[in-house]
This record gives C-alpha cells, structure tokens and sequence, in this order.
C-alpha cells in the first residue's frame, strides 16, 4: 500500500509541476530570449522527476518495492556526484567572471543546468550499469 501511494503522489506532483510550467511559459508573453533560463532548468528538473517516477511505476507494477536498497544507494551517489559538480560549476563561473561579464541569472542558470544534468547523467549511469 505504501508504494502505491508513493507512486500515486509522485505522478500528482511531476503532473501539477508541468501544468504550473506549461501555464507560466504560455501566459508568459513579456519573456525576452534570456527569460527562457527558468522553463529550461524547471523542464530538465521535471524531465529526471519523470524518468525517476517511470522508473519506480515500473517496478510497482511489476511487484517489486519502489525504492530497494540499490536504488537508494544509487540516489545518493547520483546525489553525491552533483553536489561535488555544483560546488566545481560555482566556482568556474565564479573564476569566468573576470574574463566574460554575464548578469547573475546567467550564472545561476548555468550552475542549475550544470547540476541537474550531472545527477541526471550519473543517475542513468549507476541505474543501467548495475552497481552502485
């Protein structure tokens, strides 16, 4: 029972996620080209939701527990792993600001995207390779 309810929730959330989103970039007419950073991070954000919650349907309908032990550890490497590349991105840019002048935003997107795509990579790495 509890996974069902666990896999219940995560679909409510990743699906009112992308309706907020759909509803923000659509009514959202004002945004210039570099207001675009936002929607892109909440996307990829929502896309590894997706994936994570795809992943967990599938062994619910299966019969399987949603969360095992491998994939708990494989959720705090792929964790791990970001964090480690969010403090590396942080400081880069940090390091670029002397050479490329870019407004804040611009930075935070960058460590956002950078982070995300990180624990996505890696996430996708462990889950397929089978260790973790």
């Amino acid at each position: 029972m509890k996974n069902k309810v666990t896999v219940a929730i995560s679909i409510v959330i990743v699906a009112a996620v992308l309706v907020t989103l759909t509803f923000y970039v659509l009514g959202a007419s004002f945004l210039g080209l570099p207001d675009y950073g936002i929607p892109a991070v909440a996307l990829l954000i929502v896309a590894i939701a997706v994936l994570i919650v795809a992943m967990n349907y599938k062994n619910f309908r299966l019969g399987l527990p949603v969360k095992d032990e491998r994939t708990k550890k494989i959720d705090a490497k792929a964790c791990r792993y970001a964090f480690i590349a969010t403090i590396w991105i942080a400081l880069g840019t940090a390091m670029m600001e002397d050479y490329v002048t870019l407004p804040w935003r611009y930075n935070s997107y960058i460590i956002m995207l950078g982070s995300a795509l990180v624990f996505l990579i890696s996430y996708l790495i462990l889950y397929y390779k089978g260790s973790a």
